[in-house]
């Protein structure tokens, strides 16, 4: 028998009151912002290939596991380019036709471009009730209120009048950096490790003095963490 809704809520309240809380938020937390889960990321970077890329894409996907979604396709691209490399005749098929370094190559970042294009802007699939919604860069589809508010409720309302406050642990296997957005923007402060911007450098100094506050830390394509010591007034 499935807990009532009363039940479910007490539960969500119990655990944000515990002192030591760790987090992992998974494609489902990004899902409400419209950002699509895998399955449907995976159908729209195929809409969005065309010519021999989009053929090369499909092969690939044919030869996989059922299942398989757009990061099994860039791991399996990513083994073509490591043994075409070694090979003398300096080409690999995909299905029937020969492709060479240079066309795997621009192959796997033109598939991790498309990816970047639709977590910027959003997607949304179509479903029985709605159409298809696709971001683009004049009207955005990607809101990060949902993640605002998680941030609110943990930091702003169940913590910030504690003395000592222990760390809260964060992980995310997402693209998306809507976490450190909410973060920035509710004006909690955080360093993931890295000095600098665009050009960065790795510097933990600060991760390993995660005690004094709260750890965020990120799984995934673009592993980091975050120490958040305190929320800025």
């Amino acid at each position: 028998m499935a807990p009532a809704p009363d039940q479910i809520r007490k539960q969500i309240d119990d655990l944000l009151n515990l002192p030591q809380q760790a987090w992992l938020l998974g494609a489902g937390a990004s899902r409400a912002a419209c950002l699509p889960l895998m399955v449907s990321l995976t159908e729209r970077v195929g809409k969005m290939l065309d010519g021999t890329q989009k053929d090369d894409f499909e092969a690939i996907r044919e030869t996989l596991a059922d299942g398989a979604h757009v990061e099994h396709v860039l791991s399996h691209i990513g083994d073509l380019i490591a043994l075409v490399s070694r090979t003398k005749s300096g080409v690999v098929e995909i299905g029937t036709k020969a492709r060479s370094l240079k066309e795997l190559t621009a192959l796997h970042a033109t598939i991790q471009e498309s990816i970047r294009e639709t977590i910027r802007w959003g997607y949304e699939p179509a479903t029985g009730s709605s159409k298809e919604r696709i971001g683009k860069r004049e009207e955005p589809l990607v809101t990060v209120e949902g993640h605002r508010a998680f941030v609110r409720a943990l930091f702003h309302v169940r913590r910030a009048n504690l003395e000592r406050r222990p760390p809260v642990a964060l992980f995310t296997t997402n693209y998306d950096t809507l976490v450190e957005d909410a973060l920035a923007l509710e004006r909690v402060r955080a360093s993931d490790g890295f000095i600098g911007g665009a050009m960065a450098f790795w510097d933990g100094t600060d991760l390993c003095e995660a005690r004094r506050g709260d750890l965020i830390g990120r799984e995934g394509l673009g592993g980091r963490g975050l120490m958040l010591p305190r929320v800025v007034a």
